[in-house]
């Protein structure tokens, strides 16, 4: 099952799941919470070598979306920010293991075209990266930030044994 990118907190459950397996865009609808997406390529070929040419955002997380985990996706050659959280009540998130503007493996660019991350509007308690074992994320070669918090209300979010190098703009913002 691959996806090219899905919305958080826009859409029931089984319409998001319906997006995915469809390998399409985003569901709308009621907000939802506790989903888990694991192994997807978002933005680039199931090889995670090409880029599909997709606009917008790689996941969005929004509207009071919580306890959502993101982990071990490629999230690579979106227009927008390889990940995007925000709006209030957006809490409890983990983005894990991910590699967000590279290939497969890390080692080489396939950015997104503004943040690898970006949290904004109050969106808080969130955790990028971790301290288990492979929860760090990747996220490198992007054309403005790894991290940009963009918000004064986006308060006690975690950032935790990421590797972040090589974007555009500063590593954390």
């Amino acid at each position: 099952m691959r996806a090219r990118w899905y919305t958080a907190g826009s859409a029931h459950r089984a319409s998001l799941e319906a997006a995915t397996r469809a390998n399409c865009s985003s569901a709308s609808g009621h907000r939802f919470s506790s989903i888990s997406k694991f192994g997807l390529d978002i933005g680039v070929t199931s090889s995670g070598l090409q880029l599909l040419g997709n606009a917008g955002n790689g996941v969005v997380i929004q509207e009071a979306a919580a306890n959502n985990t993101i982990k071990g996706n490629q999230i690579s050659g979106k227009a927008g920010n390889g990940i995007f959280i925000q709006n209030i009540d957006t809490t409890g998130n983990k983005i894990e293991g991910n590699k967000i503007g590279t290939t497969p493996d890390g080692a080489a660019a396939l950015a997104n075209s503004l943040n690898g991350i970006l949290i904004s509007s109050t969106a808080s308690g969130n955790t990028i990266g971790g301290t288990a074992a492979g929860a760090g994320n990747i996220i490198a070669f992007n054309g403005s930030d790894g991290v940009r918090i963009d918000s004064k209300g986006a308060t006690e979010n975690l950032l935790s044994r990421n590797f972040i190098f090589s974007n555009q703009g500063l590593g954390i913002d």
